[in-house]
Parts: structure tokens; sequence; C-alpha cells
């Protein structure tokens, strides 16, 4: 006995509504179809193609709706055409060799990238639901985050610094200095990432930036200010401090110059050997407390933030060791590992607030 699977697809209403889905697209396809004119859409499909050579689509999907286009057949498009630059924005004919997986190409950049992205942005679903939403986050081993069903990994950035670092627009800034300053590329990701989360329901200072670019002086402040601190903490006398202040600052003038990132431990062995010629007593147990400082703050030529694709974001406390249990069951920390990384950004396990920009392919 046959079974008449047409008829059988007709009464299952959701599996008839597929067919049609398919069958019209087949019948009205605009896979590929051209953009109009060239005028002003030069710059734009520059900034799409170098989207999509990092290998960052949803970034290309927001820089053009950023640009004001907001048609979804033109959005996909020009995905399509920025990754099959060889066809000159030339229209996908029925019959030409590849026509079927080109089109259906065209369907999938439509569906997984431009229309999540349009919903997004207009209030009409999450970009990606944050799956195991009530369930606390816990570090899995040294570079990875689990959050139920979600899960994000650390990815290091050994770059030098960005060449092209352009200022962080006020609404993203959570309070301090107005002049921080993040890598064009990571900023226009970050962008993107910023208005997904407002589509999602966060609001205040959840998520905006606390601190970005640091330049390498900065850094060597930071490090040189919580160094004494925990010295002095330790009971390392006056006239020590002083000593080993000066220690700090030739090791940092010393190696200012040299290419970022430095080489592990490169500040630390070139500090001990300053202590030693400038006579500073050992007594005050120098790598002791260096180790305490890593766990919270890199060398000057070791941070993520000198590269200017490092930011460190409000989860809803201060940033501090002691609150990171905390900010771990927060909806906002558990929402950035669902879906940060699909904007580029990676988690740093021990620090919920720290998150680096490595896109995938860079």
């Amino acid at each position: 006995m046959q079974i008449d699977t047409r008829r059988r697809r007709y009464r299952d209403p959701f599996a008839q509504r597929r067919w049609q889905s398919r069958q019209q697209h087949v019948r009205t396809c605009r896979c590929g179809d051209d953009l109009g004119t060239a005028d002003g859409l030069g710059g734009l499909m520059d900034t799409v193609r170098s989207a999509v050579k990092t290998g960052n689509l949803l970034l290309a999907v927001a820089a053009a709706v950023a640009s004001g286009e907001r048609n979804e057949e033109k959005l996909t498009n020009l995905l399509f055409f920025a990754l099959h630059p060889e066809r000159n924005r030339r229209k996908l004919q029925k019959g030409e060799p590849g026509f079927k997986q080109l089109s259906q190409e065209w369907v999938d950049l439509r569906n997984r990238w431009v229309r999540p992205y349009l919903r997004a942005i207009s209030g009409g679903s999450k970009p990606r639901p944050p799956r195991g939403a009530s369930e606390k986050c816990r570090v899995t081993g040294k570079n990875c985050v689990s959050c139920g069903q979600c899960d994000a990994c650390r990815r290091s950035i050994a770059r030098a610094p960005s060449s092209n670092l352009v200022k962080i627009p006020r609404e993203l800034h959570f309070g301090g200095s107005s002049k921080r300053r993040l890598d064009a590329e990571a900023l226009e990701a970050f962008k993107s990432l910023f208005q997904a989360s407002r589509a999602a329901g966060f609001r205040g200072g959840l998520l905006k930036i606390v601190s970005s670019y640091r330049s390498y002086d900065h850094q060597a402040s930071l490090w040189r200010g919580r160094l004494l601190r925990i010295l002095k903490q330790s009971g390392c006398g006056k006239s020590q401090l002083r000593c080993i202040a000066r220690a700090i600052d030739r090791t940092s003038k010393a190696l200012s110059s040299n290419p970022i990132p430095h080489e592990r431990f490169v500040w630390q062995n070139r500090f001990l050997n300053e202590m030693s010629k400038g006579g500073c007593a050992s007594a005050c147990n120098p790598k002791s407390a260096m180790r305490k400082l890593r766990k919270g703050t890199a060398p000057p030529g070791r941070s993520p933030h000198q590269t200017g694709r490092a930011v460190d974001l409000w989860v809803g406390s201060d940033l501090s060791l002691s609150k990171a249990a905390r900010q771990r069951k927060h909806p906002a920390y558990r929402w950035m590992v669902c879906n940060a990384p699909r904007f580029g950004f990676h988690p740093y396990p021990p620090e919920p607030w720290h998150w680096e920009y490595h896109p995938q392919g860079s």
C-alpha cells in the first residue's frame, strides 16, 4: 500500500506552511538581485567586506543597518555579494552552475544573520535566547565559563596596540572619563552587542563600559600604585617603599619601548634586578606581592587593555574579585556568555566584567 505523502503533508498545517514557503522562495527568489546603482554603495560595501573577511557577519549586518538600510533582501544581498565578489553583483540565474547551492546559501544568510538581527533591534525577539538563564554560571577549567547550556571560552589577545583608536560615545560609558577610546572595529562590534542587550531588556548602566584602552604609562601607573599598596599592607617600611618605588619606575621606563605584548615575566624579572641594583631589601617579599597583584592586574606590557580591544563592563557591582561570584549570578553576565561570542567578544573567566574582542578569523 502506497502512502500519499503529499496529502499527508497538507494534513499537517505546519509542514504545509514550510512546504509552501519553500515553493514561494523558488518561484520568487531574488537571491543576489542587484543593489541598484553603485552610487553611495562603495563605502558601505567596503565596510561590509572588511567585516566579512574577519568572519564577523553580524558586524557586517550591523554596519549596513547603521547606514540606514533595513530591507531584508538588500541586506542579504550585501552579505552575499561580499562573500562572492567574483559575481560583481550579478543576479543569480536559474539553471546556472551551482544555482541550488548558492540559492540555499543566500537563504541561510537571511535566516541566520539578517532576519534575527532585524527582529532584535525592533524589539521583536532576542538575538539569541539565553538558554539556561535560570542556572548559575561557573568557571570550567582555566579559560571557559558555563551557564546552563551556554559556554564561552577565552580567546586571548596577543596583538600590538591598535593603530585606529576612536573615541567611545558617551552613551556607552558607565561614569568616569569621557575620553575613553577603543579600536574602531571593536567599537562597532560593541555597539551591535550593546544594542542587542537593550533589545533583550537590559537597562541603566548594565553592560556599559567602565574601562577600555590603556596606554603603557596608564597601565604602569596602575601597577605601581597597587603593588606599593600591597607591599605597604604587608608591613613594608617607608624607606623600603621609596627604594622599591624607584625600582618600579626604572623598570617601566626601561621596558616602555619594548614591543607589546611583552614576553611573560619580563617586567617582574627586570624589576627584581633593579631592586638588587638599588640595594632594596628583599624582606618585603616582592615576589609574593606580585603574585597576589597579578590575580587582578597585569604588569605593564601584558594587559589586553593596551591593545585597545578589551573592555571592562558594569555587571551590577564593583570591579573586584570579591564581587566576582555575585556577578556570575547576574542575568546580564549569563546573557553575555550566551551572546557576546557572536559579536566577537570573549570572556576572561576569573573576571566577569572583562571581555576581549577577538572575532573568528582574526
